[in-house]
Order: structure tokens, then sequence, then C-alpha cells
């Protein structure tokens, strides 16, 4: 019998996912080279797959669209572009609407929209060498002071392990994974350091301490 909040849709993994979460759960994925899987019911696995054990699934949650619903209208976080192939060669998967149950009265609401999931499932709680599947990193920039650590630590490991990373000034430009509109982070910070330098020699002039 179907999960009442889910519905099976037959297919396999998409060629292209894309898999939102937070910037310090990004970060760890890069540092630990690896995608931490959420555990799902054998009752709700069996859904999808075919299993004659009783070994326990765990799941990573993708979408087959850049504007699925689960990450539509977030203002901050990562998205990660993945090689559905690749882990179609080593993982089963399925697609799966969990936002079916909700009813369509607010469009706003992230859970309206077709979150067009797709599953990536495996025994194990973890997916290893994660860098070999990320093929692209999608991540909006805040304010230096409150996000900058983190930031720069994302654009090390991005670099270190040779994955492009894209860097967005606008919301919609990143959520749209808008590639000509991402910026070059190096000039923005450099422009952002002389317009501080500026201002503090202003100042310095305003008290009398030049």
């Amino acid at each position: 019998m179907t999960n009442p909040i889910e519905t099976k849709i037959d297919a396999g993994l998409s060629s292209i996912l894309y898999h939102y979460t937070t910037l310090k759960n990004a970060v760890s994925i890069l540092v630990q080279k690896e995608f931490r899987l959420e555990k799902m019911e054998n009752t709700e696995a069996l859904e999808f797959v075919s299993t004659k054990d009783d070994k326990p699934f765990y799941f990573l949650s993708t979408s087959r669209s850049k504007t699925g619903g689960y990450h539509a209208n977030q203002i901050s976080g990562v998205i990660f572009v993945l090689d559905g192939i690749a882990l179609g060669h080593n993982y089963k998967g399925q697609s799966v609407d969990f936002f079916h149950q909700y009813p369509k009265e607010r469009p706003t609401d992230h859970r309206q929209q077709d979150e067009m999931e797709d599953r990536i499932l495996s025994h194990k709680a973890v997916i290893p060498n994660a860098n070999k599947y990320i093929k692209e990193i999608h991540l909006p920039l805040g304010s230096v002071s409150t996000r900058g650590f983190l930031e720069n630590k994302m654009e090390y490991h991005a670099t270190h392990l040779k994955i492009p990373l894209y860097l967005y000034e606008n919301e919609q430009d990143w959520l749209n994974l808008n590639k000509k509109k991402a910026i070059d982070k190096m000039g923005k910070l450099a422009a952002m350091f002389k317009s501080q330098v500026e201002s503090k020699y202003t100042v310095s002039l305003w008290l009398g301490n030049s």
C-alpha cells in the first residue's frame, strides 16, 4: 500500500540532480567529502525498491529540477548540482511527490509547489567521495561580517576539490542558477575592503586624526 503522504513515480534518478542544504552543512559535505543521509522506515523503503533483507534504508533528498518546490522561495543556503548518472551507477533512486498531500491554498508556501523530488537510496548512512558527484556549487553571498568565514571556507574547499563555485548577490539569480549573473567574489571583496578603508579614513579626517 502506498504511503499516504507520498506518491511514487516510476522513474530512476535524473541525469542532473539538485541538492539544497544550509551553508554550514554544505561546508561539512566538502570537508568530510560525504553526504549524510536520513533514515527511512523499511516499510516506507519497500514502496521504492525490492529487498529481501531487513537492513535499514537511508535516503538523500534531491530535486530533478533547479526550480524544485523544496528550495523555492529560500533566501539563503547552498545548491549543489549533482551528477545523477554517476550516482545512478552506485545507488538506487526513485522519484516521489511528497507535497501532493497539501491543499493548494497558499501559492507562496513552498509545499504548494511541485517538489520534483528524486530520492537517492542506500543501506549506508553516508555517500562517500561526495566530491566525485558534485558538478557545481551555487551560493548567495551574505554579509562578510556574519557569514564570511563559512563562505571563505566553502571557496577554499571547492577550489581544492576543483569544483566550480558560483556566487550571487541577487537571491533570484541564485535560485535560478543564472551563471551569467554570478559575480567575481575577489573583486567584490576588494571593493568592499576599499570602501571600508575609505570610510575609516574619512572618519579619521573628521576627528582630526590624520
